[in-house]
C-alpha cells in the first residue's frame, strides 16, 4: 500500500489534474463536496461561497486543469504578464 501512495504522489506532482486517473477523481471528490455543502445549506455554508466554489470547480478540476495552468499560460507571455495575473487575478486565461 505504501508504495502505491508514493506512486500516486509522484504522479500527482508530475502530472497534476492531467493524470488520467487523478484528474477525474479530483473532479468527483469536489463534486461530492459541493453536493454536501448544498445539502447542509446556508446554516453551514454561505450560498454565495458555495456558488464561488462551484465556479472554481467548473473552471479547474472539472476540466482537468489547475490554477497553475493559468500561471503557465501567463508565463509564456513573459514574467510581467504572470505578475499582473498574480496581482490582479484576472480570470481571462484560456480554459
Amino acid at each position: 500500500m505504501r508504495a502505491d501512495v508514493r506512486t500516486l504522489l509522484a504522479r500527482a506532482a508530475r502530472d497534476g489534474l492531467a493524470d488520467p486517473v487523478l484528474g477525474p477523481l479530483a473532479a468527483t471528490v469536489w463534486g461530492l463536496a459541493l453536493d454536501g455543502a448544498r445539502r447542509l445549506g446556508p446554516g453551514w455554508f454561505d450560498p454565495a461561497r458555495v456558488d464561488a466554489a462551484a465556479a472554481w470547480v467548473d473552471r479547474y478540476p472539472a476540466r482537468g486543469r489547475a490554477p497553475s495552468d493559468d500561471l503557465r499560460h501567463r508565463l509564456a507571455a513573459g514574467p510581467a504578464a504572470a505578475l499582473r495575473w498574480a496581482v490582479d487575478g484576472d480570470g481571462d486565461a484560456p480554459g
